[in-house]
Order: C-alpha cells, then sequence, then structure tokens
C-alpha cells in the first residue's frame, strides 16, 4: 500500500512543472506559489475540520515552521526556474538532492541499507544525472544563464528536501493532516503579499488557467502531501525518497505529450536506468523484509 501511494504522489506531483509553464503565461511566479497554498489549505482544511471539528494551527511545533519555510522557499524557485527553462529541468537536481536524503535516512534516521541496495540507488541517481545532462555541450551547461536555472533548482531542491525532513520527524508526533494542514497554512501566509507585491491581472485568469491552479494547490500539494505522509507510516525513508523521484519520468512523458518539448536518447537511456534501479530496489527490500521475518 506505501508504493501505491508513492506512485500515486509521483503521478499527481509529476505534472506540476508542466501546470506551472502553462500558467505562466497569464500568472506570474509568484502568485502561482501563493495560488497553490490557497487551494491547498481550503482542501486540508476541509479534512482536518471533518476529522478533528477543529481549524486549529500547530505554531508551537519548531518543525513546522522549519518545514513551511523549506517547501515555500522550493516551490517558489521552483517555479521561476520553470517559467524561464525548460518544464523538465526541474530533475537537473534531483541527483544531488536523492544522495543528500538518502545520507540523511543513514545517519539521521539510521536507517540499514545494504550494499545491494546503495547499488540500485546509486544506479537511479545516474540515470536521472544523464536525463538532467541530456547530451548538452559543456559551453551550454557553463553559460550564465545555465548557471542561473541551476543554482535556483538546487535552492529549490534544498527547500524541498528540509520539508520532506520535517514530515518524516512530524508523522512521529502528528497525523497527516494536522501536518500538512499547519505547514501549508504558514506557507499561505508567508505568501500573502506576493499578489499585492507582483501584481496580478485577473482577466487573463481563464477557466483553464483557474483549473490548473486549482489542481496546483488541491491535488498535487493538498492531496499528494497527504498522500506521501501517509506512505512514510508503512515505507522506509530511504525508499520513499528514490520511490518518489517517479515523478521525473512521468514529468517528461507530460512535457512532450502536452507542450511538445524533446525527448532524446539520453533521457531514454536515462529513463530506463533508473526504472531498472527502482525495480531492484525493491527486489532487496523484499529479500531483506522475507530474510527478517525467518530470522524472527
Amino acid at each position: 500500500m506505501g508504493f501505491l501511494m508513492i506512485l500515486a504522489t509521483s503521478i499527481l506531483w509529476s505534472f506540476s512543472s508542466i501546470a506551472v509553464k502553462m500558467v505562466s503565461n497569464n500568472v506570474n511566479a509568484y502568485v502561482i506559489s501563493f495560488s497553490t497554498y490557497v487551494f491547498a489549505v481550503l482542501v486540508l482544511g476541509i479534512y482536518q475540520f471533518k476529522k478533528h471539528k477543529s481549524l486549529k494551527i500547530n505554531f508551537k511545533e519548531p518543525w513546522i515552521w522549519i518545514g513551511a519555510i523549506g517547501v515555500t522557499s522550493g516551490w517558489v524557485l521552483r517555479n521561476v526556474a520553470t517559467h524561464l527553462g525548460h518544464a523538465y529541468g526541474v530533475i537537473l537536481i534531483n541527483p544531488i538532492q536523492t544522495i543528500m536524503m538518502l545520507l540523511i535516512s543513514k545517519f539521521c534516521f539510521k536507517e540499514k541499507i545494504s550494499l545491494k541496495s546503495w547499488g540500485a540507488a546509486m544506479l537511479c541517481v545516474v540515470g536521472i544525472f544523464i536525463v538532467g545532462w541530456n547530451g548538452a555541450p559543456l559551453g551550454d551547461i557553463v553559460n550564465s544563464g545555465s548557471i542561473m536555472l541551476l543554482l535556483l533548482y538546487l535552492l529549490s531542491g534544498v527547500g524541498e528536501s528540509i520539508h520532506m525532513i520535517s514530515e518524516k520527524v512530524l508523522i512521529e508526533k502528528m497525523d497527516s493532516v494536522s501536518i500538512n494542514y499547519s505547514i501549508f497554512f504558514l506557507s499561505l501566509l508567508i505568501t500573502s503579499p506576493f499578489p499585492f507585491i507582483f501584481g496580478v491581472d485577473v482577466n487573463l485568469i481563464d477557466l483553464k488557467t483557474l483549473s490548473l491552479m486549482v489542481y496546483l494547490g488541491a491535488f498535487s500539494t493538498g492531496f499528494g502531501f497527504y498522500l506521501y505522509t501517509q506512505a512514510l507510516k508503512q515505507t522506509p525513508f530511504m525508499m520513499a525518497v528514490i520511490e518518489l523521484k517517479m515523478s521525473s519520468l512521468f514529468t517528461l512523458l507530460w512535457a512532450w505529450l502536452f507542450i511538445r518539448e524533446p525527448i532524446t536518447i539520453y533521457i531514454i537511456l536515462g529513463a530506463l536506468m533508473f526504472i531498472i534501479g527502482i525495480i531492484l530496489l525493491n527486489l532487496f527490500q523484499e529479500e531483506k523484509a522475507i530474510k527478517t521475518a525467518e530470522d524472527i
């Protein structure tokens, strides 16, 4: 069940960059970030009230604040970078982010990771690196525009990593809906000045744009992170980190289908390596679970 939740989360998240790209001509990246939290809080608030008969925000838990600052900075920077570059550019930071999260899983959360599992995880990382590199000449990679995009995505990845770590810590203390409702409510407060500072032309918000904005907030963010935190109860953090990178593969598919961004042999090769790594990782985890059961 944990894997199915991660798969559903990956699919929901994978369309986010495409949706941002599709609405960015009508709404700027900062207002998109604000509207995302508006719809996320609305959806999670309804569930929060239904479950707890209360809309109380947990302001006292430090990790709520840490998570809110992480996710807000990560999402804003991702939206700005996606607006400036290719929609699949978000996967540029995935290798670095994945390695960082795996090390945290090993040394902070004390999860036991076998040598075979590390090998499968690194195969996934190499696959995503090849996708991000995409055969680009060195001169194209190091020009100022690409460096700026890489920096934006890198900082975005750091922010998102902090948020994911906070949810891993909080799931031991709180339920999924309370965690995400509190975090995204704070994110809403942080981004609330954006429409006034950066402006928004309501005449450009047509039905398609509004629908995509609702999707980004209610489904990709609100429901997506609820599923993610639920999955953390049943899935080792290492597995969740790697499996969530499936969203990169779906992002490539949506980018090609909806906005005709190119898919090259490098992307196909990297995707295949990632898929093989995921399959091996799950097989090794299953072997580990069987061996543990036999030892007991």
